[in-house]
């Protein structure tokens, strides 16, 4: 099963919308509003806050969400516990994902020879030992490469 976001269609159109409508979410807020108005009842992960308004956004990723990272993070020691998806966690202890997403980068960085300064960033990138560094940036790249070649 393929993720709705990840398809080479979904991806074009979000690479080709004007950045002040991704700027804080303003898109996905106005549709959520318009068109699916019983999500906006629920917390929004987030922000710890309703998706409502646009000021709640700012609010809690700016206070909300960093009081309760500085929380879990530095005062219990339990990063894991500040996200729906610990990711960090899941690749620190699987050893499988590691491997598929090692193989992965070396079956594919090659696709960026011809822009050498990209590649050597890309190769930086994926040598961080941060899951989300290493892997949602530096995979991005490898996968817009398929995408737009």
């Amino acid at each position: 099963m393929v993720s709705p976001y990840m398809t080479k269609d979904f991806m074009q159109l979000s690479v080709s919308l004007p950045e002040e409508w991704k700027f804080k979410h303003k898109l996905y807020q106005q549709w959520l509003l318009k068109h699916c108005k019983e999500a906006s009842k629920y917390t929004w992960e987030r922000t710890l806050m309703k998706p409502d308004a646009q000021w709640k956004i700012r609010f809690g990723e700016k206070y909300l969400k960093g009081a309760r990272k500085a929380f879990y993070q530095k005062l219990l020691n339990k990063p894991t516990k500040t996200s729906m998806y610990p990711y960090q966690f899941y690749f620190d202890n699987d050893r499988s994902i590691q491997q598929y997403y090692s193989n992965y980068f070396t079956e594919n960085i090659d696709r960026l020879e011809n822009y050498i300064e990209l590649q050597n960033d890309v190769k930086s990138l994926f040598s961080s030992s941060s899951f989300l560094t290493k892997l949602t940036q530096s995979i991005f790249y490898l996968f817009l490469s398929f995408i737009f070649k």
